[in-house]
């Protein structure tokens, strides 16, 4: 009974060991754990500051772009409405020599 026993102690002895081995690899994880996450804060503090400097610019220049846009759709509007009065004018002065022309062949 002694001898189970003293063989027991010693697979309790053993087993506590290999438990405290499987601890320390779970407190070294652990550590590797948090300077993942201490890695992760810098990286995501970086992003806010990427988005926040370079935000604002990209914002800048998305409305400029669209101002841009804007200004040059009200100038082809423009443009159009000019061409159509043009043309039209066009058509009025091609009747009257026209018609000019016409009194001059019949005088």
């Amino acid at each position: 009974m002694e001898e189970k026993m003293s063989i027991l102690l010693e697979q309790m002895k053993k087993m506590e060991e290999k438990i405290d081995c499987i601890q320390e690899e779970i407190n070294g994880i652990h550590e590797e754990m948090n300077g993942v996450h201490e890695e992760i804060r810098e990286i995501k503090g970086r992003q806010l500051l990427f988005e926040h400097e370079y935000g604002t610019k990209i914002d800048a220049i998305f409305d400029a772009v669209t101002l841009e846009l804007d200004k040059n759709l009200e100038k082809s509007q423009k443009i159009r409405v000019l061409e159509g009065r043009m043309d039209r004018i066009e058509a009025t002065s091609f009747n009257y020599e026209k018609r000019i022309s016409r009194l001059e062949l019949n005088q």
